[in-house]
């Protein structure tokens, strides 16, 4: 398995971890462009906080709402990738990451961005 294909392999195991842990909706929390992050909070309902976090890195393209609602993680395929837009702005060794979601105003939304890797953690305890 060529290094691309086993990033492609993690980030994609990564992704469906999200998606397993049945969080209904995530939320951006912060898009640092400069450090190349972005991070996301989900859970059940998110008026009583959250239980899931997903730290982004390598992240050179955003573009989804604040809030997605009932999402699917998952890498774009070629056709999707230039499709979406994402692909031009896309760095070596980065994927596109596709968001079938709900939102605010609108179903069947496809939200994307360009993220190298993604690191999946319960959140910490509300004291």
């Amino acid at each position: 398995m060529s290094g691309d294909d086993a990033a492609a392999a993690e980030l994609a195991a990564r992704l469906e971890e999200m998606n397993a842990r049945g969080c209904w909706a995530w939320h951006v929390v912060q898009w640092d462009a400069e450090r190349e992050t972005l991070w996301l909070i989900g859970g059940g309902d998110m008026d009583h906080g959250h239980t899931d976090e997903a730290h982004f890195e390598g992240v050179t393209y955003v573009a989804c709402p604040s809030r997605m609602r009932h999402p699917r993680f998952r890498i774009a395929n070629h056709i999707e990738s230039i499709t979406s837009g994402a692909d031009m702005a896309r760095a070596p060794g980065a994927f596109v990451v596709l968001v079938d979601c709900d939102t605010d105003n609108r179903h069947d939304h496809t939200a994307c961005f360009c993220a190298r890797s993604v690191r999946v953690a319960r959140a910490p305890a509300h004291r």
